[in-house]
C-alpha cells in the first residue's frame, strides 16, 4: 500500500513538472508570435492557461492579461504605473483597457527609499 501511494506522488510530482514547462514554453512562444500573428499568442495563453489550471498551477499573474488572454509587452499591450501615494503599480492591458493593481511597500534604509517587491512579483518583460 505504501509503494502505491509514493509512486503515485512521484508520477504527480513528474507531471506537475512537465505542466509547468510547457506553459512557460506556451508563454515565451506567444511573446515570440504576438508581432507576426496576435491570434496564435492568445491561443498559446489559453492553452497554458488551461494546462495549469488543469494541474493546480500558478503562472503569476503579470505576464498576460487575464480578461482578454493577451500577452503583456511593455510599451506594446501593457502600460505600467507607479502611483506612491497609494502604494501600488498598475498594469493596463491596451486591448481590452482592464486595469490591475499590485500593492509594494518601501524598504526602510539609512541611505534611500527603495521599492520592495511584494510577494510573487517579478519583471513584466
Amino acid at each position: 500500500m505504501k509503494n502505491k501511494t509514493s509512486r503515485s506522488q512521484a508520477v504527480r510530482l513528474s507531471s506537475n513538472s512537465i505542466a509547468a514547462e510547457r506553459c512557460s514554453t506556451l508563454i515565451d512562444l506567444a511573446r515570440k508570435e504576438f508581432a507576426k500573428r496576435p491570434n496564435f499568442s492568445n491561443r498559446y495563453i489559453v492553452l497554458a492557461r488551461k494546462i495549469a489550471m488543469r494541474h493546480r498551477l500558478s503562472l503569476g499573474s503579470k505576464d498576460f492579461c487575464k480578461n482578454c488572454n493577451t500577452v503583456f509587452i511593455a510599451g506594446n499591450t501593457l502600460t505600467v504605473r507607479l502611483n506612491s501615494s497609494q502604494k501600488n503599480i498598475s498594469y493596463r492591458c491596451n486591448v481590452c483597457k482592464k486595469v490591475r493593481k499590485f500593492g509594494y511597500r518601501l524598504q526602510k534604509s539609512t541611505k534611500s527609499t527603495q521599492p520592495v517587491q511584494s510577494k510573487g512579483f517579478k519583471e513584466a518583460i
